[in-house]
């Protein structure tokens, strides 16, 4: 990642600004490529970034609600329904009577270790590999379409492209994103 947390003070300092509200949201980037692109000593010439977009659940709930106790509801909101609402993405991130069907079924009490088997990219390879994380997705449903259950892929893709409105702003009181001048 670039720019890695220098310290364990750091990532702690970045922790304390989740639970003090100052996190907008958390996402990962996807930034996949072959090993050898990673490879060497020169840390400025190897590709940045990290294939973590497949545990990045899993290390909110195994590092914020487990390991600091940051509430499943924050974890929610800072996952998905921020998200949501900083780029318009009406029906997303909630479930409520008229959103997309969009759900994440997490066995809470589960602990795994991630596999290099279990990544489903191209180039299986992850930081997070070897690591006992708590909490197991179980399914995942897309639009009422179960995509993923027990660690498979078991439909074909149903997502689509969602794209924000082209002018948006936030407002001030509310915190939601509205289209500006149309």
């Amino acid at each position: 990642m670039r720019p890695a947390a220098a310290s364990a003070e750091d990532l702690e300092s970045l922790w304390a600004q989740a639970f003090s509200g100052n996190v907008e949201f958390v996402t990962s980037d996807h930034s996949p490529c072959p090993p050898d692109m990673k490879a060497g000593d020169d840390l400025f010439r190897a590709w940045g970034g990290i294939a973590g977009c497949q545990s990045l659940l899993n290390i909110m709930l195994d590092e914020g609600h487990y390991g600091r106790g940051l509430p499943l509801e924050e974890i929610v909101a800072l996952h998905l329904r921020k998200v949501a609402d900083r780029f318009g993405f009406s029906g997303k991130g909630r479930l409520e009577v008229g959103a997309d069907v969009d759900v994440i079924l997490v066995d809470l009490d589960a602990i795994s270790t991630l596999r290099q088997q279990d990544l489903l990219y191209r180039h299986k390879m992850s930081p997070f590999v070897g690591r006992a994380l708590h909490g197991k997705i179980v399914r995942t449903v897309v639009r009422e379409i179960t995509v993923f259950r027990e660690g498979k892929i078991v439909s074909e893709p149903v997502g689509r492209l969602v794209k924000p409105a082209r002018s948006t702003d936030r407002t001030p009181q509310t915190g939601r994103t509205v289209q500006k001048g149309a």
